[in-house]
Parts: structure tokens; sequence; C-alpha cells
């Protein structure tokens, strides 16, 4: 589960994983990387809310990508 602040930033935040879905090297990079970055561009994006959050909220925003 996510935040309920957090709720609305769903969907902006798969868009903009999704454009990379067409990158050939998106699919070839190695999957820490992308963990990595999936991870690290949540945070950003949480904090720039001021949205408190821990590691499972950042897991939580990880999978919604992953299973987009």
């Amino acid at each position: 589960m996510l935040p309920e602040k957090a709720k609305p930033l769903v969907e902006p935040f798969i868009d903009r994983w999704n454009a990379r879905a067409y990158e050939k090297d998106f699919w070839q990079m190695d999957t820490a990387i992308v963990f990595d970055e999936i991870i690290g561009d949540a945070r950003s994006v949480l904090s720039e809310s001021g949205i408190a959050f821990d590691d499972e909220t950042l897991f939580n925003m990880f999978n919604i990508i992953v299973l987009s």
C-alpha cells in the first residue's frame, strides 16, 4: 500500500517510466541498475511532494512500474 497522499503521484510516475519501455538500451541494462534508478526516482518524487516514505513505500513504487 502507498500512503494516501502518494496515490495521486502514481499515474504521472508510471507515465514517465513507460517512456523508457521503448528504449532498446533500457532492456539491456542490469536489473540492479534499473532497480536503483526507479527507487531513486521514487524517493525524489515523494520527497519533492513532502510525503514521508519508508523502504516498503519505495518498493511498492518500484513494483508499480515493473508491473505496469
